[in-house]
C-alpha cells in the first residue's frame, strides 16, 4: 500500500519549483522552529502505578508522558529515561486484564469490571513501556525539519534509528533531562501556516494521491467503545469511523478520547460507543456539540485543505467520504508526513 502511495504522490508532484520550495521550507527549517516554547512537560515515576499514572496524564489532560527511573541520590544525578507510556498501552493493560473477562450480558458486569480494574491498576508502570518514542537530544536540535520527520517520526534510513513509527520525539538536555516533547501536530501545523511552499502537491487532490482506498476501519455507533478500543489494538490503528447502520459516517472513536480517563471510569468501556462519547465525565469535547458533526474532506479536496483542516482543529486524521457519506478513505498526521517527504528530494 505504502510503496504505490509514494509512487503516486511523485507522480502527483510537478513543477520542479514547487517541489524546491517544500524541499527548501523543510531542509532550511530545524527542530527548534516547531518546538513549542512553553509545553509543560509531565514525566512519571518508573514506580508508579497504573491506577497514579491514569490520574496524573487525567489532570493534565494528556495522553502519554515519559517514564524515568528517578534516581535515588542525594546528589541529584540525572534521571534516567526509560521511555514513553501512553493511555494506549495502559488501557490495552486493562482490557486484557479486566475487560477481557467480563460478559457483556452478566447482570453483575460492572462490579466484576471494578474487581477487575482494581487488580490491574496496581500494576507498576515500568511493566508497560511502549516504543513509542525515538531519543533525540536536545545537542541535535539543529537537526533539519526534512530528517526530524524521515529519520525521526517515520523512521527510515539512519541506522541510529528503529524501523517503526513514532508519534512523538522527546529531547534532551545534557543532564539527561527530558526538557521538551514534540509530536506529529507540532510539524503539520508549521506546515500550515507554509501552505504556498507545497506548489502543485497542495492542489493535487486527496484521490489523485491515493487516499480513497475503499479500506476504512469502522465500527457500529450502536457498539461497546471497549469493542471499538480493542479494534484499535487488533488492527493497529488509533483510530476509528463510527457509522450508522447505512454504514455512513456518524463521528469519530480514537485514543484522543480516552484523555481525562481516571481508573473509576473503567466500567465506562461497556457503554455503546454512542453512550461512551456522549459521557461527561470524560467529554471536554461535548462542550462544542459539534461531536456528531464530523469533520471529513471528500475525494476531490486538494491535499492542503486537509493540512488545514488538521491543524486548525487539532485532529489526528481526516476521513474521506464518498457522495453517500460513507468513509472511502483516512488522512492521518502519519500519511501527510509520509506525502510531504516523499516530495523533497532523496
Amino acid at each position: 500500500h505504502t510503496h504505490t502511495h509514494t509512487q503516486n504522490i511523485a507522480m502527483a508532484e510537478g513543477g520542479k519549483r514547487a517541489k524546491l520550495d517544500l524541499d527548501e521550507l523543510l531542509r532550511t527549517h530545524t527542530l527548534l522552529d516547531v518546538v513549542p516554547k512553553s509545553r509543560h512537560i509531565l514525566t512519571l515515576n518508573h514506580s508508579s502505578h497504573l491506577h497514579d499514572a491514569l490520574e496524573e496524564l487525567a489532570e493534565n489532560k494528556y495522553l502519554s508522558a515519559p517514564v524515568v527511573l528517578s534516581s535515588s541520590s542525594e546528589d541529584n544525578d540525572s534521571d534516567t529515561y526509560m521511555g514513553i507510556v501512553d493511555i494506549n498501552t495502559i488501557l490495552k493493560a486493562i482490557m486484557e486484564g479486566a475487560v477481557e473477562g467480563v460478559d457483556k450480558n452478566d447482570p453483575n458486569k460492572w462490579n466484576k469490571l471494578r474487581e477487575c480494574g482494581k487488580k490491574v491498576e496496581e500494576r507498576m508502570l515500568i511493566t508497560l513501556l511502549g516504543h513509542d518514542v525515538t531519543l533525540t537530544f536536545k545537542g541535535n536540535s539543529n537537526m533539519s525539519l526534512l530528517d526530524l520527520i524521515r529519520d525521526g517520526f517515520l523512521g527510515q534510513g539512519k541506522k541510529d534509528f528503529p524501523h517503526q513509527l513514532h508519534h512523538r520525539i522527546a529531547l534532551f538536555n545534557t543532564h539527561g533531562h527530558v526538557t521538551n516533547i514534540i509530536s506529529q501536530s507540532d510539524v503539520v501545523r508549521f506546515l500550515a501556516k507554509h501552505l504556498a511552499a507545497l506548489g502543485d502537491l497542495g492542489d493535487a487532490t486527496v484521490e489523485q494521491l491515493s487516499f480513497v482506498t475503499n479500506d476504512v476501519k469502522s465500527i457500529g455507533i450502536h457498539e461497546t467503545a471497549a469493542d471499538g478500543f480493542k479494534k484499535m489494538h487488533e488492527e493497529m490503528v488509533n483510530g476509528l469511523a463510527v457509522v450508522d447502520k447505512d454504514g455512513k459516517l456518524v463521528t469519530t472513536l480514537s485514543i484522543s478520547d480516552l484523555r481525562g480517563l481516571k481508573a473509576g471510569h473503567i466500567p465506562l468501556l461497556m457503554l455503546t460507543v454512542k453512550g461512551f462519547l456522549r459521557t461527561e465525565e470524560l467529554r471536554p469535547r461535548a462542550e462544542e456539540d459539534d461531536q456528531f458533526h464530523p469533520v471529513y474532506c471528500e475525494p476531490n479536496t486538494p491535499f492542503k485543505n486537509v493540512l488545514e483542516m488538521l491543524a486548525k482543529k487539532n485532529m489526528h486524521r481526516v476521513y474521506v467520504v464518498d457522495k453517500e457519506k460513507k468513509p472511502v478513505g483516512v488522512i492521518s498526521l502519519t500519511d501527510v508526513l509520509r506525502t510531504v517527504a516523499a516530495n523533497c528530494k532523496k
